[in-house]
């Protein structure tokens, strides 16, 4: 349109087209809350296809909520299982080393047979009685002894008696002391058995 025709639009009185516009627009934005929006339609539900929506919602969730359960049980026992198998490892592993310090203490012994004295001596310095009291040991470790009594009775006192006696059954490098009123067991294994519980017990609450 050129300029002669607006002109003769706006003599006559005619609204200008943008005003136009803005009557359309705002006409159809206060009609806009009844219109639906394009391409998108509405559901309505009868009751019983409600109701059933609703059961079928609460079956999933109890069906999760299940599922949920089942992945903690598994997880829990899981757990367990890895704890037995650190369980059994450790127990083995820990009877490896107490095998392997056996055989360095006898490899040790067989060196230094003289540590027997020292063994003797804390045997004998945990029996609190003036009775007689028999040391038995391995018959290669009696004349050791014989040739250390004098020191290891010194270390007792006066009034100590104390008697050695050759015993087969005990590993060389262990003793055991008996008086008339206790034993004491101070064999290699029989010491090293008592740290294996304690270290399989662990560390007290």
């Amino acid at each position: 349109m050129d300029r002669r025709s607006w002109s003769n639009v706006l003599k006559a009185g005619a609204p200008w087209p943008m005003e136009k516009w803005r009557a359309l627009g705002s006409g159809s934005t206060s009609s806009a809350g009844s219109r639906s929006l394009p391409g998108v339609s509405r559901i309505t539900l009868s009751p019983e296809q409600a109701a059933s929506a609703r059961l079928e919602v609460a079956t999933e969730r109890t069906r999760l909520e299940q599922a949920a359960l089942l992945l903690e049980t598994c997880a829990r026992c899981l757990t367990e299982a890895r704890e037995a198998v650190l369980l059994d490892v450790q127990q083995e592993l820990l009877d490896l080393v107490l095998k392997v310090a056996m055989q360095v203490i006898h490899d040790e012994v067989a060196q230094r047979p003289e540590l027997i004295t020292f063994q003797v001596e804390k045997a004998l310095a945990r029996v609190k009685e003036d009775s007689m009291m028999t040391v038995r040991v391995h018959p290669s470790m009696l004349d050791i002894l014989r040739q250390a009594s004098p020191g290891v009775l010194e270390s007792l006192g006066p009034t100590a008696r104390v008697h050695f006696e050759p015993d087969s059954s005990i590993a060389p490098g262990g003793c055991m002391v008996e008086t008339s009123q206790q034993i004491v067991d101070a064999r290699i294994a029989t010491q090293l058995a008592r740290i294996g519980t304690a270290l399989k017990q662990g560390p007290s609450p």
